[in-house]
């Protein structure tokens, strides 16, 4: 796993982007934050497809397709800290 700005690699990642003055992310900061995660894992494969950001949640889900659009994985990202884990539990 790698520390710093707030991106790493593997199952049940749980990583933070900081920010500053409790103002929530937004949706352009969670795009460069999932797309500096992907171009991290050194798969060029992969890429950052649709972001939803559910009613009522505090936090955008990031949607990680391959380059044809198949679903490799959902990561939720925390509007306020910045922290973000993969929806599917790990």
């Amino acid at each position: 796993m790698m520390h710093g700005k707030g991106y790493g690699m593997g199952p049940g990642m749980h990583h933070r982007y900081g920010q500053q003055g409790g103002e929530p992310l937004s949706e352009n900061q969670v795009k460069t934050l999932v797309e500096n995660y992907v171009e991290n894992t050194g798969n060029p494969n992969l890429k950052l497809g649709e972001i939803t950001k559910p009613s009522g949640k505090d936090y955008y889900v990031a949607t990680i397709t391959t380059k044809d659009g198949s679903l490799v994985d959902k990561i939720q990202v925390n509007k306020y800290t910045g922290w973000f884990r993969t929806a599917y539990g790990g």
